[in-house]
């Protein structure tokens, strides 16, 4: 209801030409707006962050976002803003900290990744990234820098709780027969453990 009364008060029309010039289709803009209103728990994270999005200022928010998301030569920032888009809602001085210390996991700008790895950097402090990156050390007995190697090439890991980590790690070690510090060396097991319950 607040969100509700929120999009109402607000000028929403700069902001969906600016999303139709960004996305390159108004049938995207479309979906966007389909999974707003749509009744669906699943997608009631995404709606919020979409509402929220509505909301903020364009010219002081939204747009110099964008900008520094071009500027750090981050590809398809239009898939960004469809699947992560709450990261637009920060103010630009704290979305610049992300970016820095998404490239500090050692995760190049122009990857696919960076935008999982900024979503993820967006919701740790770098207390939490640390400890996170040391729990990580620990639990699979891997240096500094495997752990490093391993968490550039999938961010998503640092998003996992640890008892879900645990979870996903036994997975690979009963099921896929691994020993903990291989799953430091190849990106395939990650995957196969990401899809696993």
């Amino acid at each position: 209801m607040v969100a509700s009364h929120a999009l109402s008060i607000c000028d929403v029309a700069p902001k969906v030409e600016f999303f139709i010039s960004l996305f390159g289709l108004f049938d995207r803009v479309l979906l966007v707006a389909k999974r707003i209103i749509k009744p669906n728990v699943a997608l009631f994270r995404q709606a919020q962050s979409w509402v929220l999005t509505f909301t903020v200022g364009l010219e002081k928010i939204i747009k110099p976002n964008v900008a520094l998301f071009r500027q750090w030569g981050v590809q398809d920032i239009a898939q960004l803003c469809l699947t992560k888009s709450w990261v637009l809602t920060f103010k630009p001085e704290r979305v610049k900290e992300f970016l820095l210390r998404a490239e500090e996991l050692g995760v190049p700008p122009t990857s696919r990744l960076f935008r999982h790895a900024v979503a993820v950097i967006s919701s740790l402090s770098k207390e939490k990234v640390a400890a996170k990156l040391e729990f990580l050390k620990r639990t699979l007995g891997c240096s500094e820098s495997e752990v490093s190697i391993a968490v550039s090439k999938m961010p998503q890991i640092l998003g996992l709780s640890d008892a879900t980590f645990l979870r996903k790690i036994e997975f690979l070690i009963n099921e896929a027969a691994m020993e903990p510090r291989i799953l430091c060396k190849g990106l395939s097991c990650w995957h196969s453990a990401w899809r696993s319950g």
